[in-house]
C-alpha cells in the first residue's frame, strides 16, 4: 500500500511558496471579478446547496438528510486530480451511491497504488456509470464488472430547455474562440480563420497572453451559452466548447490540447465524443 511521504516543513516557507504562485498565477491568467459575480448569481438563481461542508462532521450530518448520493460529471474521477469526497467517502453503507457520467479524463492510469484506491472506493456504488468509454475500459478492468457508458449531463437538455435559459439574440455573425490551453499558434490559427470568413473574432479569456483586443469579458454561464448560440462558427480545445456546439448545431473546429507523448493528457475526452458522433474531421491536430 502506498503511504505518504514525511514532510517537515517551516511554515513561513511554505506561505512565501504559496504567495510566489499565486503571484505567477495572476501574472498569467486574465482576472474577471464581472464573471465571478455572474457565476454567483447563476448558483444563487440555479442551485440549491446544502450548508458548506468542511469538516468531517458536516459530512457526516449529511447522512440524516439524503438518503441517495450522486456523483459525477466532468473531471472528478482524474488520477491527478484524486479527492476522496468524489467517490462519496463519507456515505454510510445504508445509503445508496450513485455515480453519473464522471470522467477519469487519462487513458490509463500510471500509479498502481491509486488503482487500489479506485478498488477500495468503486466496490460498493450502487450503480456506476462514466463519460468515456476509455474510461469504463480502466475501471471496468480494475473493478471485474461492466461500467457503462452514458452521455455527458449537458445532453440530459433539450436545445429549448437550454435556449429558456438565454434572454437575449446575438445581431451580429462572429467567430468564437474559446480556448483552455495556451497555445499561442491556436489563437494565430483562429485570426486567420475569422478573416478568411470575414467575421469578427470574440475570445473568451483565460490567458492574458491570448489578445485582449478580442476579449468577451464577463462571461458567466449563461453569457457562455449565449456566445456560442450566437457564433457563426465554434474554436476550441474544451470538451464542453464541443458539447454545446452540438447542443446548438454550430459550425465547430475542435483542437488537441496536450500532446499525444504528454501522460497527463485529456485529449481522450475529444477523441471520444468526435469518434461516438462520426465527427472526426472536425479534429485539429
Amino acid at each position: 500500500p502506498y503511504k505518504s511521504p514525511n514532510i517537515f516543513y517551516n511554515e513561513n516557507i511554505i506561505k512565501e511558496s504559496i504567495t510566489r504562485v499565486k503571484q505567477k498565477l495572476s501574472d498569467r491568467y486574465i482576472e474577471d471579478e464581472r464573471r465571478k459575480e455572474r457565476f454567483d448569481d447563476f448558483r444563487s438563481r440555479f442551485l440549491r446547496l446544502t450548508d458548506k461542508c468542511v469538516i468531517q462532521s458536516d459530512f457526516d450530518k449529511l447522512n440524516r438528510v439524503f438518503s441517495i448520493f450522486v456523483t459525477g460529471s466532468d473531471q472528478i474521477w482524474s488520477p491527478f486530480l484524486f479527492d476522496d469526497r468524489y467517490f462519496l467517502d463519507f456515505v454510510r453503507e445504508n445509503n445508496k451511491k450513485i455515480a453519473y457520467a464522471p470522467s477519469l479524463g487519462v487513458e490509463t492510469i500510471p500509479y498502481e497504488y491509486l488503482k487500489v484506491k479506485y478498488q477500495e472506493y468503486l466496490a460498493d456504488f450502487d450503480c456506476l456509470s462514466v463519460r468515456e468509454k476509455q474510461g469504463s475500459a480502466i475501471l471496468s478492468d480494475i473493478l471485474k464488472r461492466d461500467v457503462t457508458v452514458v452521455m455527458d449531463p449537458v445532453f440530459l437538455l433539450s436545445k429549448d430547455e437550454w435556449n429558456s435559459l438565454i434572454p437575449y439574440e446575438k445581431n451580429e455573425e462572429y467567430i468564437l474562440a474559446y480556448f483552455l490551453g495556451n497555445n499561442k499558434n491556436n489563437i494565430r490559427k483562429a485570426k486567420k480563420y475569422a478573416k478568411a470568413c470575414n467575421k469578427k473574432l470574440k475570445i473568451i479569456p483565460i490567458f492574458k497572453s491570448m489578445s485582449a483586443a478580442n476579449f468577451e469579458m464577463g462571461v458567466g454561464p449563461i453569457e457562455f451559452l449565449g456566445l456560442i448560440k450566437g457564433a457563426y462558427a465554434v474554436l476550441t480545445d474544451s470538451f464542453h466548447g464541443v458539447a454545446f456546439s452540438l447542443v446548438f448545431r454550430k459550425e465547430f473546429f475542435v483542437f488537441e490540447r496536450f500532446n499525444k507523448s504528454n501522460v497527463k493528457s485529456q485529449n481522450s475526452r475529444i477523441y471520444n465524443i468526435l469518434d461516438l458522433l462520426g465527427l472526426e474531421s472536425r479534429l485539429v491536430h
